[in-house]
């Protein structure tokens, strides 16, 4: 898990995009070819849009949260779209996005179609260095093969995760810059399921947990908190403990330095003795004076400090 916190991702902004254009075919009209459907018909195929985009932005923001894949930063300034063309009233072609700075007009996205679905290699790209950070790889509208990230700054390969049919199934990976594997969790119809494996720099195990149908099951589980943006020194970290489906045991909160600032020890799902972070992990960066942000003491089970 070595990143939590989506912050409008290429991906989220392109399938917004893609929405609301749909969304504004219907609500001039139609499309030529579409103006002698029903209107019923019309809105079914766009809830049906809107619900397929829906479940693809949770499937990339839960894979961002509990699989460890970096969010991606967006760009300041304008977007300029490049709609695919219609056949038919059908998106049939590539859609672009663009980054425009001055005279500058970088690449942002492009998402291929086939007869209105996704279908081919969607590509994303850093806004500052130019370079491939993701390519999502679909079949007829389902993400189907590998989903790969990679580092803005050198284009090195930042983690895989494999899909079929929509779901994820297979062995998740994240690598460092230098090519080392840091993290291998096993995914099973769309969740994670198994034993899962996280290593530092050097190649020591740091944390080894077991998923049981996407929840942290038994053994200590590694997730990386805060804004995670292309800037890898912004996010602090936990290690959780868990025993049967509970937080049990030592469970330890870092900084972006590595410096602990929580350390605290659960006994069946309840803080028992030292120092816990008080906030929504997931959503809130970690730090002294960050909004949200404040560390309580236990001793026994029973609250004996609390620190903003």
């Amino acid at each position: 898990m070595l990143r939590s916190v989506v912050v409008a991702t290429p991906v989220v902004v392109v399938l917004i995009i893609l929405a609301i254009s749909d969304a504004r075919i219907l609500l001039l009209g139609g499309r030529p070819e579409d103006r002698t459907s029903p209107e019923a018909e019309q809105l079914a195929n766009l809830h049906r849009q809107v619900e397929e985009a829906s479940r693809a932005v949770q499937e990339l923001q839960r894979a961002v949260e509990e699989m460890g894949i970096p969010a991606i930063e967006s760009p300041p300034g304008r977007i300029e779209v490049e709609d695919a063309p219609l056949v038919n009233g059908k998106k049939e072609g590539v859609f672009r996005m663009f980054f425009t700075a001055g005279s500058k007009r970088i690449p942002y996205a492009e998402v291929p179609f086939v007869a209105g679905l996704k279908h081919g290699t969607a590509k994303y790209y850093s806004w500052r260095t130019g370079k491939v950070t993701t390519e999502e790889p679909y079949a007829y509208g389902l993400m189907h093969g590998e989903l790969r990230g990679y580092y803005p700054d050198t284009g090195n390969l930042r983690w895989i995760v494999p899909f079929e049919h929509g779901k994820r199934q297979g062995t998740a990976k994240v690598y460092s810059q230098s090519g080392r594997v840091l993290s291998e969790t096993p995914c099973s119809q769309g969740r994670e399921h198994g034993l899962s494996t996280w290593w530092d720099e050097k190649g020591d195990i740091v944390a080894q947990g077991t998923y049981e149908q996407g929840e942290m099951w038994t053994g200590t589980f590694v997730e990386w908190i805060g804004p995670g943006l292309e800037r890898d020194g912004d996010q602090g970290s936990v290690i959780w403990a868990y025993r049967d489906g509970v937080l049990h045991g030592r469970t330890v909160w870092r900084d972006a330095q590595g410096a602990v600032i929580a350390d605290g020890e659960y006994r069946q799902g309840k803080p028992w003795n030292g120092s816990f972070i008080d906030a929504d992990p997931l959503r809130k960066a970690v730090g002294p004076g960050k909004r949200g942000w404040s560390i309580r003491s236990y001793r026994n089970g029973s609250e004996v400090a609390k620190k903003e």
